[in-house]
């Protein structure tokens, strides 16, 4: 393959890969703009058929758009997309107060995100896991140990 040249979602090598279960969104070598985003989704809903179901989409930020969660959504898929952490959710992380403690060492703590130019808001999830290396002081966002999180409804 050429420098530069993509390989189509229908090739073999895009079967090979999902016959064996280990293509996943966040790994597509594609150009990726808004458009071809959804396209390669409908492309993995047509190479899968009627034969498989997705359980579960995980994505990278860079799916992180309100046309494709619409998408998803739509075909009745959960998801899990690594949020991009701009300054409005930075304001929201500094905000947060109810964190559920789940082991002394991990915190969970969700709340509601609306992006401009999303038709609607979404559940975003904070997963804070403290390491022994965490200093005190240390505020949220200079934390390496936090993850945030879009995941489809509940």
């Amino acid at each position: 393959m050429a420098p530069g040249q993509t390989q189509s979602a229908s090739s073999d090598g895009f079967r090979g890969r999902m016959s064996h279960g280990r293509y996943g969104l966040a790994t597509a070598r594609r150009q990726h703009s808004e458009h071809q985003r959804g396209n390669f989704f409908r492309e993995v809903l047509a190479v899968f058929g009627d034969r498989h179901q997705i359980g579960l989409l995980r994505a990278d930020s860079g799916f992180c758009i309100g046309s494709f969660l619409d998408l998803v959504e739509s075909k009745n898929v959960s998801y899990i997309v690594v949020a991009r952490v701009m300054r409005t959710i930075k304001r929201k992380l500094s905000g947060l107060q109810d964190w559920v403690e789940l082991d002394g060492r991990t915190a969970v703590a969700e709340f509601m995100y609306q992006a401009e130019g999303w038709s609607k808001a979404r559940r975003v999830v904070v997963v804070r896991h403290r390491t022994e290396d965490q200093r005190a002081g240390q505020t949220l966002l200079e934390c390496r140990d936090t993850r945030t999180l879009f995941t489809s409804p509940i």
